[in-house]
């Protein structure tokens, strides 16, 4: 059987099975790539040929003295980098105004990350809301210590002088 394939834009061959099992070994044509024989109606991808699916698609390795392609990296989403900073901030200082902002800034950024695979920064995000959630708390707590202890004296004056 003849096959004729299509890539980038070229028609290549026609090839005999071996010639294309050979091009797939050596990276020159993927699985993904276009094909047509003598029968079909439309071009199907090589993956489509049965005889040629067990065919592993290998990648060349690099050349020497050249650099290997860059692994793709997840862009971080900025409101989890905030998240985290104003939720630190929020137990170390215990200032609960700090921790408000925290908590806001990891909902949308882990919002964010659902929405947009290619972002990172989802343990940024998670730990952005626990620091703000326990600085919220913290600091609401200390603001009722601080108005309970300015308002102890005065009511107990008040009740003293009744």
């Amino acid at each position: 059987m003849n096959i004729t394939i299509h890539k980038n834009g070229q028609q290549l061959g026609p090839f005999t099975e071996s010639q294309v099992s050979k091009m797939l070994r050596s990276g020159q044509i993927a699985l993904e790539d276009l094909a047509w024989t003598e029968g079909l109606d439309q071009w199907k991808p090589l993956s489509s040929f049965e005889n040629l699916q067990s065919l592993p698609a290998q990648t060349p390795p690099p050349v020497a003295g050249q650099a290997t392609p860059p692994a793709t990296v997840k862009t971080t989403e900025p409101l989890t980098i905030w998240s985290l900073v104003l939720g630190i901030i929020s137990i170390v200082g215990c200032a609960f105004l700090a921790g408000i902002p925290a908590v806001i800034c990891g909902q949308i950024g882990l919002s964010r990350i659902k929405r947009n695979p290619s972002l990172g920064g989802k343990g940024m995000a998670i730990g952005g809301l626990v620091t703000g959630y326990i600085g919220t708390i913290m600091g609401t707590i200390g603001l009722i210590g601080i108005l309970a202890s300015l308002l102890l004296p005065a009511v107990s004056g008040a009740r003293n002088a009744a």
